[in-house]
């Protein structure tokens, strides 16, 4: 049967995305789903979770509709069930969240100037995300904290799954991979980099009324960690990739 990927951003309130997911699971034999940083904002109908226990709350979620995967799973043939050894494709949602890594700073030091002060950057992450004190560092933000360490600590929750695959598809079980994430995986993804095959930032990119917003978002934007775990899904099993 069909399979949809759906890559977060439901809703923070769990029974919309509960009805959501159902919506779509009535309508696909398989649904695959990733949260997004909507999807783990923390109100007062949440019970005192943090964003991280919101995580393990909707994996479980996920696991009682039956059709929902939040973790991967290898689909085969082409809806007759007739296939041949060894063919499959797998799906992978990889949890994800967001770092400094594509911090366009990093790249071009003199956009510096055009960040400004990330206090004025209104990321609603910022204040509605719950997370352990031991994964956040004293920041220039709204708040003064940034999550620095969720992003790692997320890859951390996905390595099951990539050695699961990795190791299937090095089996001969399964020849193609279609992986996701809700942020993206690196620098040359990020809305305002033009040449992606390139590896350097033109500061003329951002020279537009919106350029000081964009150099905040790629500090929002996604994490390397991401790329170097959808790298190592098919590392020496020979499948084809997709996703990020």
């Amino acid at each position: 049967g069909d399979a949809v990927v759906v890559a977060g951003d439901v809703s923070h309130q769990m029974e919309q995305l509960e009805a959501t997911l159902r919506a779509f699971s009535e309508r696909f034999a398989h649904v695959f789903f990733t949260a997004g940083n909507h999807d783990l904002w923390i109100t007062r109908n949440d019970g005192g979770m943090d964003s991280l226990a919101k995580l393990d709350a909707i994996d479980r979620l996920c696991d009682r509709m039956g059709n929902v995967h939040s973790t991967p799973r290898l689909l085969r043939g082409d809806g007759s069930g007739a296939h041949k050894p060894g063919q499959g494709l797998w799906v992978v949602p990889l949890a994800s969240w967001y770092d400094d890594s594509l911090d366009l700073t990093h790249f071009t030091p003199s956009l510096i100037h055009r960040a400004g002060d990330m206090r004025a950057f209104t990321w609603s992450d910022f204040a509605l995300c719950k997370w352990p004190a031991a994964l956040l560092r004293p920041s220039d933000t709204m708040t003064g904290h940034y999550p620095a360490g969720v992003a790692c600590k997320l890859a951390e929750r996905n390595e099951p799954s990539v050695r699961e695959v990795n190791e299937a598809l090095c089996g001969a079980v399964g020849d193609a991979v279609l992986s996701f994430s809700h942020f993206l995986p690196r620098e040359q993804t990020l809305p305002d980099w033009l040449d992606p095959a390139g590896l350097s930032f033109s500061p003329d990119w951002v020279s537009h009324p919106a350029g000081g917003t964009a150099v905040n978002f790629s500090r929002v934007a996604g994490s390397r960690l991401i790329d170097e775990q959808l790298r190592r899904l098919t590392a020496g099993g020979g499948g084809g990739a997709g996703g990020g």
